[in-house]
C-alpha cells in the first residue's frame, strides 16, 4: 500500500483518477448464458427490424456508483448467427438508473429468435460512502473508496436472457439491466489502518424486451440529464448529449411539459436539461417532460448526485457549505477535466428549488420544504454553477440547488392512512447515507431518527412492484425525500420490488485492480484535508 497526501483541490483528484484509469485500461469478452426453454423455429421471419437498447440496473443503496466501459454488444440467433448492437465503446453510470432507464443505442438487426448475447467491457468500478466516527480530539473522516478492474475476468462477468428474445415488427426495444447488489463483492466500504480490502467485481447482467416489463412501464426514461447540441422549432426534434455521453434525437409535441422555460422556442444550444422520454410506436423517442433548472450558458457546470456534507463555512468565511457526490457530471468542469467526483460549493447565494417531476406537494399531509437550513445528508440533488474554475481559491458558488427524485431500498414495518396516502414507515439499511451520515458532527440539519423514513403513496404513484407492501416486505421506492423537522419523508412517485443482498462470487485472484480512497477531515470546514491510497506496483 503506498499512500501519498495532496490539497484538496479536485483537479488532483480527478487527475489522479484519470491516470490511473488509463493505465489500467483494458479490455474483455465475455460470452452470456442462454435460457433453458427450448425456442420456436427460426421461420416466418423477414426484413430488419430497429432495435433500442436501454441500460438500466437493479440496486440497493449500498454503493453510490457503479460504472462501466460496453465496448460492444452483440446478439446470437439459435442457427449461430451472430449480429452487432454495439460497435463504438459507451461507458455509463447505473446507480443512478436504479428503477429506471436511459437508451444506449439503436440498430436495425435481422427479425428472428435470438437466444444468446455476447458483449465486451473494459474499466469497470464502484464507489462506496462511509463515516469514520470521531475519536477523542480526532474528528474523524468521512471516505469515499472507489474500487476497479482494469479489466475484468471472462468467468466474472455473465448476462442471461430470461427467456429467447423474438425480434419482429419495425421496432421493439431491450433492456439490458445490470443487477448491482450482485455484481460487487466488498467486506467493508473502508478497512482501517491503511488495509486493502479484498473486493470482486463481477458484472451481472439480464437482457429483455421492454414490453416484458410491466408492459414496457417497468423502465420509465426519467430524469436524464443532457446538453443540447442543436434544435429544430419548426419540426420540434431535439439533438442532446446525455451526461453518461451518448448522442439522441428527441422529438417533442404540444403535450410536452416545460419547466423554468416558457416553451421550445425557449431553449437555446448550451442549455442542460432534466427529461423524460418515452418510446413512440415507430421507434422514436418522444420527450414528455424538459425542465431548465439553470438557464444561464456560460461556464454552466453541472453536478447530479447526493448530499455527503454539510458545513458553516468554507475556509474563507464565505458562508454556509455542502459536499456533493456527484454520479454524473456535465458542463464546463467536465469538458475541462476539473470536475471531482466530490465537489464543494458555497450556498450562501444560491436558488433552492424543489423538482416539478412531482405535481401533487401541496396535497401532502406535512408541508415539503427544501432550502439551507433543511438541507440533509443523503437528499439527492442537482448542482449548478458558473464558476470559472473549481476553486479561486474559494469553493464555487452553486447557482441552484434542486432537489430530485431518488430510489430508497428498505423494509417495510407499518402503514398508516393519512389523507388521501397510505404513509409506510420504512426501515433503512445501515449502509445507507442517511444513517451512515447522520454521525457528522458538523451539519446543518440533525435527523431525530435517520434509521426511518415514511413514504407516501397515492393514485398517482406508478406502482411497478409484483410483491405486496406489507409489514415485512422489501421495496424500492422512488421519489423526492424531504427533511421535515428532523423526520424524513418520501413522496413516492414509482414502487419497484425490493433488492435481496446477494454478494457476488468472492475474489479469485487480482485482476489488475486498483483502490482508490478519499479521505474527507471533519472539521468545522469541510474538505479540510485529503489523502488518496492505492496498492504499490
Amino acid at each position: 500500500m503506498t499512500e501519498r497526501a495532496f490539497s484538496s483541490g479536485a483537479h488532483s483528484s480527478s487527475l489522479l483518477f484519470a491516470l490511473l484509469v488509463f493505465a489500467l485500461a483494458g479490455f474483455i469478452t465475455f460470452t452470456t448464458g442462454c435460457s433453458t426453454s427450448k425456442p420456436p423455429a427460426q421461420t416466418g421471419f423477414g426484413g430488419n427490424t430497429t432495435v433500442t437498447v436501454l441500460l438500466s440496473s437493479t440496486a440497493n443503496d449500498q454503493f453510490s456508483a457503479f460504472g462501466l466501459t460496453i465496448n460492444s454488444l452483440s446478439l446470437t440467433n439459435r442457427l449461430g448467427n451472430t449480429v452487432s448492437l454495439l460497435t463504438n465503446p459507451q461507458g455509463a453510470e447505473f446507480m443512478h438508473l436504479n428503477g429506471l432507464s436511459e437508451p444506449l443505442v439503436s440498430a436495425s438487426i435481422p427479425q428472428g429468435i435470438y437466444t444468446s448475447a455476447t458483449a465486451t467491457i473494459g474499466y469497470a468500478y464502484f464507489t462506496c460512502v462511509t463515516d469514520i466516527p470521531p475519536a477523542g480530539s480526532d474528528p474523524g473522516n468521512l471516505v469515499l473508496a472507489t474500487y476497479a478492474y482494469g479489466a475484468t475476468p471472462d468467468s466474472q462477468v455473465s448476462v442471461t436472457l430470461p427467456s429467447a428474445i423474438t425480434v419482429t415488427g419495425s421496432n421493439m426495444g431491450l433492456v439490458l439491466d445490470l443487477a448491482v447488489s450482485q455484481s460487487a463483492n466488498i467486506g467493508s466500504c473502508y478497512v482501517p489502518n491503511g488495509g486493502l480490502n479484498p473486493y470482486a467485481i463481477n458484472p451481472t447482467f439480464s437482457m429483455e424486451p421492454l414490453s416484458a416489463g410491466k408492459g414496457g412501464q417497468g423502465y420509465p426514461e426519467s430524469n436524464l440529464i443532457a446538453e443540447v447540441s442543436s434544435l429544430d422549432n419548426a419540426s420540434g426534434s431535439i439533438d442532446v448529449t446525455l451526461a453518461d455521453g451518448q448522442q439522441l434525437s428527441v422529438a417533442t409535441n404540444n403535450s410536452t411539459a416545460f419547466q423554468g422555460i416558457s416553451g421550445l422556442s425557449a431553449l437555446a444550444t448550451g442549455m442542460i436539461i432534466n427529461f423524460d422520454i418515452v418510446i413512440q410506436s415507430d421507434g422514436t423517442q418522444l420527450a414528455t417532460r424538459i425542465a431548465v433548472p439553470d438557464t444561464n450558458t456560460i461556464d454552466l457546470s453541472v453536478l447530479a448526485g447526493t448530499v455527503i456534507q454539510t458545513g458553516p463555512s468554507d475556509p474563507f468565511g464565505n458562508g454556509p457549505t455542502a459536499l456533493f457526490f456527484g454520479s454524473q457530471q456535465q458542463g464546463f468542469f467536465s469538458e475541462n477535466e476539473e470536475a471531482a467526483e466530490a465537489m464543494p460549493f458555497i450556498l450562501s447565494a444560491t436558488n433552492f428549488q424543489i423538482s416539478d417531476t412531482v405535481s401533487h406537494l401541496s396535497t401532502l399531509p406535512f408541508v415539503p420544504s427544501f432550502n439551507n437550513t433543511t438541507l440533509v445528508n443523503g437528499e439527492s440533488a442537482y448542482v449548478t454553477t458558473h464558476a470559472p474554475q473549481p476553486f479561486d481559491p474559494d469553493y464555487p458558488a452553486a447557482s441552484t440547488v434542486t432537489l430530485e427524485p431518488q430510489t430508497i431500498d428498505g423494509t417495510i414495518t407499518g402503514s398508516s392512512n393519512a389523507g388521501g396516502f397510505t404513509a409506510y414507515a420504512i426501515a433503512l439499511a445501515a449502509y445507507d447515507l442517511f444513517p451512515t451520515l447522520a454521525v457528522e458532527p458538523v451539519q446543518t440539519a440533525v435527523l431525530t431518527n435517520a434509521n426511518e423514513m415514511f413514504v407516501y403513496v397515492d393514485t398517482n404513484t406508478k406502482q411497478l412492484n409484483s410483491n405486496p407492501l406489507v409489514t415485512g416486505s422489501a421495496g424500492r421506492f422512488r421519489g423526492l425525500v424531504f427533511n421535515d423537522n428532523g423526520i424524513l419523508r418520501m413522496d413516492c412517485v414509482q414502487v419497484n420490488d425490493g433488492v435481496s443482498v446477494t454478494a457476488a462470487a468472492a475474489p479469485t485472484g487480482e485482476a489488475a485492480n486498483v483502490r482508490i480512497e478519499r479521505n474527507f477531515r471533519k472539521s468545522g470546514q469541510i474538505m479540510h484535508a485529503l489523502t488518496v491510497k492505492w496498492p504499490a506496483d
